[in-house]
Order: C-alpha cells, then structure tokens, then sequence
C-alpha cells in the first residue's frame, strides 16, 4: 500500500532521518560533556592539592590541613557532582555511537558500558557525599575521630569499587566500537 500512493516511504523516511539527526545531536553533546568532565576532574584534582591520607597524620595536623583547605574542598566537592551530572550523557551518546555501527555484533558490550556508566554515577555520587559528610563538618567530627576515619575508610573503599565500574564502562564501550566499527583501530 505505502509504494502505491508514496507518502508512506516518504514519510518513514522523515522519520528514520528525523531520529538519526536527534541521535547524531546527542552523540555530539556526549562527546562535549566527556571532554567537559575530563577537564573538570583535571581541575578538581588540582583543586584539592595533594590530600595527605588521614591515616599518616595525627588528628590536630589533618583538623589544620582541612580547615586551611575548606573552601578548595568544597569547591571541588561541588565540581564533582557537575562533572557526575556528564556521565549519563556520555554513557547514552557512546551507545548510540556504537548501536549504529555497521556491525551491530557491539551491542552487548556496549550494554555493559551502560551498566558500567550507570554504577559510576551511583558510586560517585555516595562517595562524594560521604566525603561531604567527613570533611566539611569536620568540626564536629574531630570530636569523634573515630567516626571521620570510619567514613574516610568508607570513601576509599568506595572509590576503589568506582575505579571497578569504570574500567566495566570502558572496557563495554572498547570493545563495542572495536565490534561495530564505529571506533578507530589502534
């Protein structure tokens, strides 16, 4: 019936390409939010200086580096949370990256870089609200070394689990664009 009057085609046709231009938008702004959060964890990093581990130090040096560092803390605390607010958009863009690839063979793996990429976001935002939580009321904790060092050990536990599920996102999305072509050989 479509190829009788035409407008069906035509009309599917809009539409398919109407979807790949919304697609292609998204997978443009994805790869502008990953340069932007690359550039703000540079940032960040350098923001926060060279944060000595809590353990190596007495309670009355770190209560002095905190409070002398407060306002670097939570600028890069909040930093943090904008550059999380990145990760859905890149984990989506780079899937739909590779879905359109000409070998759709990718699409498992780019499923686990979605998987990936959506407990990266959850990890980092616990993490960085227990870090909130220990240093930027450090006053009130430093009564109660204890509990600081209890979610300062909660942190770097967490933040080793994150480093985990980026890697998952990574290796997902590699090999994805290795198997629908849609990423460059090395």
């Amino acid at each position: 019936d479509r190829e009788m009057d035409g407008s069906g085609g035509a009309s599917e046709a809009r539409l398919n390409q109407s979807v790949k231009d919304r697609e292609t938008i998204l997978i443009r702004l994805a790869g502008l939010l990953g340069l932007f959060s690359t550039g703000l964890y540079i940032v960040i990093n350098f923001a926060l200086l060279a944060f000595p581990s809590p353990s190596g130090l007495p309670l009355e040096q770190l209560k002095t580096y905190i409070s002398d560092h407060a306002g670097a803390m939570a600028a890069a605390n909040g930093l943090r949370y904008l550059a999380l607010f990145c990760i859905p958009f890149v984990a989506v863009g780079l899937y739909l990256l590779t879905r359109r690839g000409a070998k759709p063979a990718g699409n498992g793996w780019s499923i686990l870089g979605l998987i990936g990429g959506a407990g990266l976001l959850t990890m980092g935002i616990i993490t960085n609200t227990i870090q909130a939580m220990a240093f930027l009321p450090f006053a009130g904790l430093s009564e109660r070394p204890e509990q600081f060092m209890l979610l300062w050990n909660l942190s770097r536990l967490l933040f080793r689990a994150a480093m985990l599920l980026t890697g998952l996102m990574i290796l997902g999305f590699s090999i994805a664009g290795r198997q629908s072509a849609t990423l460059p050989l090395w």
